[in-house]
């Protein structure tokens, strides 16, 4: 991957300048800019100096084909990881990302204090990342990710890089902010991450988590799945952004049809029954985060912690892909067991379930099993067939796709509104 940066440096200065240019010529949108600008002018100056930076950042246009499980910076600095393209009855792009790490100015005033104290260095600048922000149990939590992006918001708005405000949808279909395209001005993609991490940097953990993925992950005796090549695979996480200093895990994307992802998803839980993967969360058996045994880094004496994520290809039609969601009843709680797990390595995650009692099914004149939508990408890969769970404040909704009849199905926003009751094995 060797990129021309001075090339690349006037690409991308010539991109901001017409976002900027764009953007000020709507009223409402100059008022709320022009304080500002020179700041975040100054903040694009560092990024612009910076050989990483300059190397895996790509301008976002209207062509642009958005992806889940993938970084994109917002106008204020702002990195977010996507979880969903929607569209609103309207038409327009609805899309739906939680931010993650913060441009950070050290000696703003702390109106409200710090869940974490941590901060980091990325491209040049002080970031602050609510990934690394814990509960008071010692665990990572969502909520307490939320409320610390609240006190960031909070304490750098009027900041050396200041900080705008964030939306919500209007009717509570997901748990993180919505963004429209135009708010975006450089996404981080996957693959080139990749390359550059494996072949330029030489990064120890994606070198050796990739030489086991293509040279022996097909060898062991449980699996059942042709051998990974490297057109499969991208690099999200911190390692989309070229970081070198997280050296316990690899965050991996898969990128195939649904046979595929799912031929790959059966691997990891078949790793996990025989005995060569150990689960992050034992006493949830979580499916996703697996720690692989097989992979030592020697360097650091560590194992490789595999964190996956499942992305269908390009040509491969996705239901939920610019899908306008039409909510048409909230309910207090269900219990249902789930029929079919095909999807449930997907962001937002996807299982069919019967509910138990059938009021839905009788109200809506459902045949057979509804599809069970969880917006929030963390219970990827949570859902098998036979496991029995409880559904706190799901929404009934009517997902009408970009292709295809409308179909019923159930929706949660947060991830932690479903909870396994009995587990299939």
């Amino acid at each position: 991957m060797n990129v021309d940066l001075d090339q690349k440096k006037a690409l991308l200065e010539e991109h901001l300048e017409r976002y900027w240019e764009q953007q000020l010529r709507d009223p409402a949108r100059r008022a709320r800019y022009e304080p500002y600008l020179d700041r975040w002018r100054a903040m694009y100056s560092v990024l612009f100096n910076d050989e990483r930076f300059l190397t895996l950042a790509e301008p976002v246009s209207r062509d642009t084909r958005l992806g889940v499980s993938q970084y994109y910076m917002r106008y204020d600095g702002v990195f977010c990881f996507q979880t969903a393209v929607l569209r609103e009855p309207s038409g327009r792009e609805l899309i739906l990302a939680n931010p993650l790490r913060f441009p950070f100015d050290p000696g703003a005033s702390e109106i409200r204090p710090y869940l974490s104290r941590k901060y980091e260095h990325l491209f040049g600048l002080h970031m602050k990342t609510t990934t690394k922000v814990k509960n008071s149990h010692g665990r990572k939590d969502h909520a307490c990710q939320l409320d610390e992006g609240w006190r960031i918001w909070t304490n750098q708005k009027n900041s050396r890089n200041p900080i705008q405000g964030f939306y919500f949808h209007p009717q509570q279909l997901c748990n993180c902010p919505v963004f429209r395209r135009d708010n975006f001005v450089f996404g981080f993609p996957v693959r080139p991450a990749l390359h550059y991490m494996l072949f330029q940097r030489k990064f120890e953990p994606i070198v050796k988590g990739v030489q086991w993925l293509l040279e022996e992950a097909h060898r062991k005796p449980f699996a059942k799945l042709h051998p990974i090549e490297l057109a499969e695979l991208g690099a999200t996480g911190s390692s989309s952004f070229g970081d070198e200093e997280d050296k316990e895990d690899f965050d991996v994307v898969f990128y195939g049809n649904l046979q595929r992802l799912r031929s790959i998803r059966n691997f990891l839980l078949d790793g996990i029954r025989h005995g060569t993967f150990d689960p992050v969360f034992a006493g949830q058996v979580r499916k996703p985060r697996v720690y692989n045994n097989e992979v030592i880094i020697k360097l650091i004496n560590s194992r490789l912690l595999i964190c996956p994520f499942f992305v269908l290809d390009d040509d491969v039609y996705d239901p939920l892909v610019h899908a306008m969601i039409e909510p048409l009843e909230r309910l207090y709680r269900m219990q249902a067991t789930v029929v079919d797990d095909s999807g449930n390595m997907l962001t937002p995650t996807r299982v069919n379930v019967m509910e138990m009692g059938g009021r839905l099914w009788n109200s809506y004149g459902i045949q057979g099993s509804v599809p069970l939508i969880i917006m929030h990408g963390f219970r990827r890969g949570d859902f098998y067939r036979g496991d029995h769970v409880r559904i706190k404040n799901p929404f009934v909704v009517r997902v009408h796709p970009a292709f295809g009849e409308p179909f019923i199905a159930l929706l949660t926003a947060a991830w932690f509104d479903v909870d396994i009751v009995r587990r299939a094995w």
